[in-house]
C-alpha cells in the first residue's frame, strides 16, 4: 500500500507568501512624542519631539524662526548622561532635515542602555557664540521594539509551524496504525 501524506497546498503558498513579504516590513516602535512644545527661545519658537530608543535616540526639532531668519539659522547642541552612574556624556548637534520632512532639524544621541538620561539642549544662532537659551529634560530611554514581548511576538510563527508539524506527525501515526490494522484483517 502506497502511503501519501496530504499537505494543503494553499497553506504552503500562504506561508511562502508571508515569508517573502516579511523582508518588506519595516519595524516601528511607535511614534515620537513631544517633550517641549512651542517653547520661546529668544525670538524663536521651538518644539522638540523624541523617540528615545536604546542605541540611537532621535530628536525632531520643529523651528518657527523670527521674521527674516530661516530654520537653518538655529543651532542646537544635545547632550545626555545616565542618571544612575558616572558614564560619560554623549554629545551631538542638530542638522538640517530633508526638505520633505515636517520637522526642520534632526539630531541623534547614542544611548547605551535603558533608564533615565537627563538631557540638555543648548540653543544658539549660527552666527553667534552666545546661547539664546537652554532646555533640560529627564528622558526615559527604552529598548527598541516591544521589550519583553518581542520574544513572544517573534516566537509565535515558529510555535504555529511547530504545532502544525506535531499535528502532521500525529496524523501520520494514526494513518500508519489504521493501515496496519487493515493489513492484519
Amino acid at each position: 500500500m502506497k502511503r501519501r501524506l496530504r499537505f494543503p497546498c494553499h497553506l504552503t503558498a500562504a506561508v511562502l507568501a508571508a515569508a517573502s513579504l516579511a523582508s518588506l516590513a519595516d519595524a516601528h516602535d511607535g511614534p515620537p512624542y513631544p517633550i517641549f512644545v512651542d517653547e520661546q527661545i529668544g525670538s524663536w519658537t521651538l518644539s522638540i519631539w523624541t523617540d528615545p530608543d536604546v542605541g540611537t535616540g532621535t530628536f525632531y526639532f520643529y523651528v518657527d524662526p523670527p521674521e527674516g531668519r530661516s530654520a537653518e539659522d538655529l543651532w542646537i547642541a544635545l547632550s545626555a548622561a545616565p542618571a544612575d552612574d558616572g558614564s560619560p556624556r554623549v554629545v551631538s548637534a542638530s542638522r538640517a532635515a530633508k526638505p520633505e520632512e515636517p520637522f526642520q532639524q534632526i539630531g541623534n544621541l547614542e544611548f547605551a542602555y535603558r533608564g533615565t538620561w537627563p538631557t540638555h539642549f543648548s540653543i544658539r544662532e549660527v552666527d553667534s557664540d552666545e546661547p539664546l537659551g537652554q532646555l533640560d529634560y529627564d528622558l526615559q530611554v527604552t529598548p527598541a521594539g516591544l521589550g519583553a514581548l518581542d520574544i513572544l511576538w517573534f516566537a509565535f510563527p515558529f510555535l504555529i509551524v511547530g504545532g502544525i508539524w506535531i499535528r502532521m506527525l500525529a496524523a501520520q501515526r494514526s494513518y500508519d496504525r489504521s493501515a496496519r490494522a487493515l493489513e492484519q484483517q
